[in-house]
Order: C-alpha cells, then sequence, then structure tokens
C-alpha cells in the first residue's frame, strides 16, 4: 500500500508543477500583453506613420527664411494611416523657440505645401514641424521632427 501511495503522490507533485507553470505563463501573459500592445501601437501608425511621412523640403530652395519672414515647404508622403487634421510649423531664431500657430491647411497625401511666417519669425535659423494627428475621437500633437537648418533666401 505505501507504494500506491507515493506513485500518486509522484502524479500529484507532477499535476501541481504543471498548474503552477500555466498560472505563471497566465500572469506574465496578462501583465506583459498591456505593454507590448502599446509599444506596437506606438511603433506602427498614428504618430510615428505621421513622423515618418510629413518632411521639411529643403533641397528645392522653398524653404529659407529673410527679413519679412519664414517659409517652410512641407511635403506628405504616401502613408495614408493617420488622419492628419493640421500641421505646426516651428521656427528657431537665435537658440528660441518660436511657435506659429498649427494651421488646419494641410499637404494631402503625396502632396506639397509651403507654409509662410511672420515677422516674428523673420531670419530664422531652423525650422521643425509637428503633426496634429486625430486618435480616438480627440486631437494630439505628435512629437516634433528634426531641426532643419535653412538658409537666407
Amino acid at each position: 500500500m505505501l507504494n500506491n501511495k507515493k506513485a500518486i503522490s509522484t502524479i500529484v507533485a507532477t499535476v501541481l508543477i504543471i498548474l503552477i507553470t500555466v498560472a505563471a505563463v497566465a500572469i506574465l501573459w496578462i501583465a506583459v500583453m498591456p505593454m507590448i500592445k502599446d509599444n506596437l501601437a506606438g511603433a506602427t501608425g498614428g504618430c510615428n506613420d505621421a513622423r515618418l511621412d510629413l518632411q521639411i523640403v529643403k533641397d528645392e530652395g522653398k524653404t529659407c527664411s529673410n527679413g519679412t519672414g519664414t517659409y517652410v515647404q512641407v511635403s506628405r508622403g504616401a502613408k495614408g494611416t493617420y488622419n492628419l487634421t493640421s500641421v505646426q510649423v516651428i521656427a528657431i531664431k537665435d537658440g528660441t523657440t518660436l511657435l506659429s500657430n498649427s494651421t488646419t491647411i494641410f499637404p494631402g497625401i503625396n502632396e506639397e505645401r509651403v507654409y509662410i511666417l511672420n515677422e516674428t519669425s523673420a531670419n530664422a535659423t531652423k525650422v521643425k514641424i509637428a503633426a496634429i494627428i486625430k486618435e480616438t475621437s480627440k486631437n494630439q500633437t505628435c512629437e516634433a521632427s528634426q531641426e532643419v537648418e535653412i538658409g537666407a533666401c
């Protein structure tokens, strides 16, 4: 009879180890999956796509600054996976960031648009842009692009 009890306790021990393993996997799954989903959501779509898709066009000579204002040419690529509601153009002059009002006139897919900033941004040395997109019924301002140095017009 003692031998049977040992065999039963080995089976019970194996079942308990399997149950503990399944419970640990379930707890890790519940704890880790939201973090993975949040990171994946930030890597595709939304602000990440907008940041990659909206670019300041510097080489064609339409992005420049002079004594009357700053001109910034912005192009939009073909990624249409985000809902762009406006674009904020940011000029930098003497190390000071000058925010422009965001504009609801923005480039369509595969289009370019030139934004003209007023006298307060005259002779700016750098510019950057930030997309404002609509996500889940509210507007979200995305992180600004890298600063682009501009020359005189």
